[in-house]
C-alpha cells in the first residue's frame, strides 16, 4: 500500500466547551481516528493544559481520556493524536472555567455572646 501522510483526526467530547466547574481534577474524554486510505492508526493522544509543559499522554487511542487538574479561573485544554506514522492531527482546543465554591461555614450566624465561665447557648445549627 501507499504510505500514510495524512493527520488523524481528534475530538474532545468531554467537558463542553465553555463549562463552569465547581471541582479542579477532572476527566477530559473523547475520540481520535485515522481516516483511510493508507491509515496507519492512532498511536497516541496527547493533552496540554494551559499551554504548560510537554502535556500528557492520553489513555487510549481511539476512545481516550485523561485526568487533568485545573486552576481557579479559565483553563484551556488542548488534544492532539498522532498516528504511528509520526502525522500530527490538528490541535482541538476548549476553554473551561473552574469556580470553586466557598466552604459554608454559618453555624455561628445566629451565635449569641456568653459571659463569664457557665451560661446556656441556644439557636439552631443549619
Amino acid at each position: 500500500g501507499q504510505p500514510d501522510t495524512s493527520g488523524p483526526s481528534v475530538l474532545i467530547t468531554s467537558p463542553a466547551n465553555g463549562a463552569v466547574l465547581q471541582t479542579n481534577q477532572i476527566t477530559v474524554s473523547g475520540t481520535a481516528f485515522d481516516p483511510f486510505p493508507n491509515s496507519s492508526g492512532v498511536a497516541q493522544v496527547q493533552i496540554k493544559l494551559n499551554n504548560e509543559g510537554v502535556g500528557s499522554t492520553a489513555v487510549g487511542t481511539t476512545n481516550w481520556s485523561a485526568r487533568v487538574l485545573l486552576r481557579e479561573g479559565l483553563n484551556t485544554i488542548e488534544a492532539v493524536a498522532t498516528d504511528y506514522a509520526g502525522n500530527l492531527s490538528l490541535t482541538r482546543t476548549l476553554t473551561v472555567d473552574l469556580r470553586l465554591l466557598e466552604p459554608i461555614n454559618d453555624i455561628m450566624v445566629n451565635g449569641l455572646p456568653l459571659s463569664g465561665n457557665s451560661g446556656t447557648a441556644t439557636g439552631r445549627l443549619k
